[in-house]
């Protein structure tokens, strides 16, 4: 992505009047929805170390001879920043911090329902904080190497799908918590995994077995448990369940729409199958100066085998400003 894109970005949403918005309920606001705080919760898809480095690529400034940490921004950043916020992990030339990510790497819903359980009873949630939550691929992970320990057998596979759909109801779960406290939740789909460049390498060593349309299917059943009503049999506790409207949360899309349809289009080979980062810059360790050969920030989809990269970033930051703007809170 052209650097100066990349930093004008934020400013460029602030400045736009967007689009409709799918996702959930309907209804207009009278005033654009302001929040005073923004908290972060999920995995690491929505962390900054303490020297504002990401799970993804991190620009390396060459005449600065450092990294710019709000170069290639996480969603997260790209939202603060259109309500003239910043994260203390990258300051730029703010002095006062009203965004927080609690992300952690690795999390689980388990973890993020921690998350959630610290910030309700420190944080005192109001109306005008926004909660943003993106987790459920490390989710999907642990449910698939539980097929895999299971011979891949129905069993496991019932028993894999089963456990994405508790981690999703419990996902939803912590949603309704948080509305219930006062502050409206913009919440992330998980990406296909089964796209990923680890799913690729799954399936070339491991052919035939149908270990990337496992992963995709865990993806899915997640991405729909998430969603359901919890009405008839067999269907999940998710956010229809609550009751939650337009007024309470948005859901958004984009990251992991986008993700399936570069995998599904013509460009797939190129734009999916290999990650921007080498091998040996393990996230989030990985710079622009440390990339693959012939490396794309705008298409490429994934930064390493299981986590996307900076266009996934972008457009979820794109949708998420959307969402905020025009969602009725």
């Amino acid at each position: 992505m052209n650097r100066l894109l990349s930093r004008l970005l934020p400013a460029v949403l602030a400045l736009s009047t967007l689009a409709s918005v799918g996702g959930c309920g309907g209804g207009e606001r009278a005033e654009p929805f302001v929040p005073t705080r923004i908290y972060a919760f999920g995995d690491e898809l929505s962390l900054l170390q303490s020297d504002g480095r990401k799970y993804g690529v991190n620009y390396w400034d060459s005449s600065a001879g450092a990294l710019d940490c709000a170069t290639y921004p996480l969603w997260i950043q790209t939202l603060a920043s259109h309500y003239g916020m910043a994260f203390e992990q990258c300051p730029g030339s703010y002095a006062t911090f009203n965004a927080v990510t609690r992300a952690t790497v690795g999390a689980t819903v388990a973890g993020l329902e921690q998350q959630v359980s610290s910030y309700l009873l420190n944080d005192q949630p109001t109306s005008t904080h926004l909660v943003t939550m993106l987790v459920g691929s490390h989710d999907v992970l642990a449910a698939y190497q539980a097929w895999l320990d299971g011979a891949r057998g129905t069993d496991a596979a019932n028993a894999a799908q089963a456990a994405v759909k508790v981690a999703a109801e419990n996902l939803a779960l912590q949603v309704n918590r948080v509305v219930q406290a006062g502050a409206p939740v913009l919440i992330g789909f998980v990406p296909d995994l089964g796209y990923s460049p680890y799913a690729q390498a799954q399936e070339a060593a491991y052919a035939g077995e149908g270990r990337a349309a496992m992963l995709s299917t865990l993806t899915t059943v997640f991405n729909n448990a998430l969603q359901s009503s919890g009405q008839g049999e067999n269907s999940s506790k998710g956010l229809a369940y609550y009751g939650l409207g337009g007024t309470d949360y948005g859901l958004i899309l984009d990251g992991s729409s986008w993700v399936t349809s570069v995998a599904t289009g013509s460009s797939a080979d190129s734009y999916n199958a290999t990650p921007l980062c080498l091998n040996t810059a393990r996230l989030p360790d990985c710079t622009s100066l440390t990339l693959a050969s012939g490396a794309d920030v705008d298409n490429w989809v994934w930064a390493d085998g299981t986590r996307p990269g900076v266009a996934y970033q972008a457009k979820m930051g794109s949708r998420a400003v959307t969402q905020a703007t025009n969602l009725p809170f």
